[in-house]
């Protein structure tokens, strides 16, 4: 059987390298602009392709590089949690080496992919086999669920086919098109990873942009969002193996049902967003630190560094989740010491193993930045020249605008108004974006602790490190999807309430009554608010031929009609500025986005003379002015806390367009104006 697959996967892969290379000099970097009339289903089809054969690649690396580590009592599940993401980012940090060294033409990337395909053979094809017997194996499994159990699984796979079926159009996330997506197409178009000033937020770490660059260089960006909803699938992976290994029966399922029936993350799971990747790495690194409680075995704090490096160098939020782990070890070693050695050996040396480990996988990204920019963390906490500091400004006080404010009644009533005012702490999809109500009886924890006689210290710990998290999350930016990292640590600790929650009636079960009611119930609102986004985006008609993708985006993005007509009908040379609007991916090089969202608002912070204005927009060659209404209304009647915004709203509408500028497009969303500046 094993042989046959060798020979299977040998012949397969020879046959999509073949097509790759034969091709080579029609492949084209992703967006198609000039094939944006048709449907998407040869589209979704050649990114299933593409995707199927990085997962392969990453799952035979991972093996490679989980090796060292000697898991080899660990099941199949357990290794791929790790061998899997550990892949994708080698393949990520191979892509950055290419754009490092100007390696980014489709030749390039698939040779890249050729003989990383050639080093992970073996272990690629072992994890299929091995896969395919716990699949089978999985038989075992569902006939001994009882049928609410069986009732709830397929919900719950349902929700993620319905999710999985809007990834298969072209990309409309809001991020997405300003830079996860944005970023690596200008750098595509250089040739090589190079300092954007313009859109400084490429200057952050990019793991997963990187594989977004790969599929998106041999031409696809329908790629990207299969890799987003692969890392959905592996952040349920991991909750549901951290609650088994933790939790009694059935808290592995009760946990990954907790994360499901947050809506908002089987939506998250199709965009072209690195939150989930962030996301996994941080809980692979709290899980591998639990572990590390449980088995002492210094080998997990090195992995645990590792997936840390990994968060850090997919998101700069990772930074203070670093620091408590460290923390966490720090007293953990000196909780559990056991005295017969040195306080170097016993504190000190887990802590470094930990810290170096995170520091290196880290560290291309913030070296990067230092080489570019002299700060590592730009633009934030040191010097910088590249970013306007009143422009820097006003974005920072955009990502503290979330939620309902800073007092200390605002925070005793946190728990009530992320539900019942929602639409204040999301930034996109606001019908649906709030997160399981369930999962806040993880801060009943202290109550219950005493009645864990099994790994407390493992739930304690847990405990601590969500605690703090949430804290910093409070009081800082409070958007919904930065508490995504949380979700599995709450989801586990809510099971354990639930699972010992007294009865004073021994007539009524509480978790059982939490557990089919509450946690099922949510799962089945997820399905249908997922169904009911599938119904609103309608991606069938597209991969069906339907409606063509330019229609599609027409009716998804509300700028994408202007932005249509500033690629057919504006010269060459024309260079809109977009204020407010941040997405820039499908103009043909036509366009300045805003990037912050507040250059221009900062602008008439530093002049409200109209001559200053002119020249400001003369010295970078803009032409035209775009108006979004939708991102204009978002910032003056969502996020402008000292009325910045709405001023310099006023200041265009009321005082520059009627002198400088005539509106030479209009339509329901957007207002297209070309300045007289001379």
């Amino acid at each position: 059987m094993k042989s046959k697959l060798y020979i299977i996967s040998a012949i397969v892969l020879i046959l999509i390298f073949s097509g790759l290379f034969i091709n080579v000099q029609n492949i084209s970097a992703a967006p198609h602009l000039d094939d944006l009339d048709s449907g998407s289903l040869l589209d979704a089809l050649y990114a299933i392709l593409l995707a199927s054969l990085v997962l392969f690649v990453a799952a035979g690396l991972g093996g490679l590089l989980i090796k060292p580590f000697n898991l080899t009592n660990w099941s199949f599940a357990e290794r791929a949690i790790l061998s899997l993401p550990l892949g994708l980012a080698a393949i990520g940090y191979g892509e950055f080496f290419l754009g490092v060294i100007g390696w980014l033409q489709p030749f390039h990337q698939c040779l890249f992919l050729l003989v990383v395909t050639g080093v992970g053979f073996v272990d690629g094809v072992r994890f299929l086999s091995e896969g395919w017997a716990a699949v089978r194996g999985f038989k075992q499994t569902w006939a001994a669920f009882s049928w609410l159990m069986k009732f709830f699984f397929a919900v719950g796979v349902a929700a993620l086919l319905l999710a999985l079926l809007q990834t298969f159009t072209p990309p409309f996330d809001y991020d997405g098109l300003m830079y996860h997506l944005q970023g690596p197409r200008l750098f595509l178009e250089a040739g090589r990873i190079i300092p954007i000033p313009e859109n400084w937020f490429t200057y952050y770490p990019a793991t997963w942009e990187m594989l977004f660059m790969l599929g998106m260089g041999l031409g696809s960006d329908i790629f990207s969002r299969l890799i987003s909803f692969s890392t959905l699938l592996l952040f349920l992976l991991a909750t549901f193996l951290l609650g088994k290994r933790f939790l009694p029966v059935p808290g592995g399922w009760l946990s990954t049902a907790l994360v499901i029936g947050v809506p908002m993350m089987l939506a998250w799971g199709g965009f072209a967003y690195v939150d989930l990747a962030w996301s996994l790495f941080q809980f692979l690194a709290i899980g591998l630190l639990l572990i590390w409680i449980e088995k002492r075995e210094d080998k997990f704090l090195v992995l645990s560094g590792i997936m840390q490096g990994l968060s850090l160098g997919s998101k700069y939020s990772a930074l203070s989740n670093a620091g408590i782990i460290a923390l966490c070890i720090v007293w953990l070693s000196m909780r559990i010491s056991k005295k017969q050695q040195g306080f170097l050996e016993e504190v000190v040396s887990p802590t470094l193993k930990f810290g170096i480990s995170a520091i290196v996988v880290a560290s291309p990204w913030y070296i990067k930045n230092l080489i570019w920019t002299g700060n590592p963390i730009f633009p934030l906490f040191f010097h910088q020249e590249i970013v306007d500091p009143n422009e820097l400004s006003l974005w920072m006080d955009y990502l503290i605008s979330f939620g309902t404010g800073k007092h200390w009644f605002n925070y005793l009533l946190l728990p009530i108004t992320l539900f019942s005012e929602f639409a204040r702490y999301s930034t996109f999809v606001v019908f649906f974006d709030f997160p399981n109500p369930f999962m806040f009886l993880a801060f009943a924890y202290p109550l219950l602790r005493s009645k864990l006689s099994k790994n407390r210290l493992v739930f304690d710990t847990l405990a601590m490190i969500t605690g703090v998290q949430f804290i910093m999350w409070a009081t800082g930016s409070q958007q919904n999807r930065f508490l995504m990292p949380l979700y599995p640590g709450l989801s586990i600790i809510a099971v354990a309430v639930i699972i010992h929650l007294p009865s004073g009636n021994p007539q009524i079960n509480w978790s059982r009554i939490i557990s089919i009611g509450g946690i099922g119930g949510l799962m089945i609102g997820s399905l249908l608010l997922v169904e009911h986004m599938v119904a609103l985006v309608k991606p069938h008609d597209l991969i069906l031929g339907m409606t063509s993708k330019a229609d599609f985006l027409t009716s998804i993005v509300k700028d994408y009609q202007a932005i249509k007509f500033i690629n057919q009908n504006l010269p060459d040379d024309a260079l809109v500025f977009m204020p407010w609007d941040g997405r820039g991916y499908y103009c043909d090089g036509k366009c300045v986005p805003d990037t912050s969202q507040s250059a221009w608002a900062a602008l008439i912070q530093e002049t409200d003379e109209i001559d200053n204005i002119s020249s400001w927009l003369q010295a970078k060659g803009v032409t035209h002015i775009l108006l979004s209404s939708e991102d204009v209304n978002f910032f003056v009647y969502g996020h402008d806390p000292n009325g910045v915004h709405d001023q310099a709203l006023s200041f265009f509408l009321d005082d520059y367009a009627p002198k400088c500028a005539d509106l030479v497009y209009e339509d329901d969303w957007t207002q297209l104006y070309e300045l007289h500046l001379d």
